[in-house]
C-alpha cells in the first residue's frame, strides 16, 4: 500500500504502532481532521517512502517527535505555493503539526502565536 487517506473520518485514539514498518511502501497518510489523541508516534519516522503525513486538526498532545521533522516530509506544500512567506525560515517540525496554543490557516507552517 503507498497511499492511505482517513482524513475526516472522526477516528478516535492513537495512531497505532502496527502503521510503522520498516519494510513498507507507504508514501502518503493522510490523517489529518480526525479526533485522534495521545502523542505523535515516533516509529513514523522508520517508514522508508514516506513523503507526505497530514496531522493536523487531531486533538494530540506534545511536540512533534524530532525525528519526524525532516526537509522532505511535506515539502510539496512548499514547492509551488503562493501563499507561504518563505521569508520566514521554515521549522520542519511546524511542516508537519503547529505546535500547541498557536494557529495557521493550513494546519501547518506558517503557525503563529495565537494572541491573549
Amino acid at each position: 500500500m503507498r497511499y492511505l487517506f482517513l482524513d475526516h473520518n472522526y477516528l478516535v485514539g492513537e495512531i497505532p504502532l502496527s502503521i510503522a514498518h520498516e519494510d513498507s511502501s507507504l508514501e502518503d497518510l493522510w490523517l489529518q481532521h480526525n479526533l485522534l489523541s495521545g502523542t505523535i508516534i515516533a516509529e513514523l519516522s522508520i517508514l522508508p517512502k514516506l513523503k507526505n503525513l497530514y496531522i493536523d486538526g487531531n486533538k494530540f498532545t506534545g511536540s512533534v517527535p524530532q525525528d519526524l521533522c525532516r526537509e522532505n516530509l511535506n515539502a510539496n506544500l512548499f514547492e509551488f505555493s503562493t501563499t507561504i512567506d518563505y521569508s520566514k525560515e521554515r521549522d520542519y517540525c511546524n511542516s508537519i503539526a503547529c505546535p500547541k496554543d498557536t494557529y495557521s490557516e493550513k494546519g501547518v507552517f506558517p503557525c503563529f502565536f495565537m494572541l491573549s
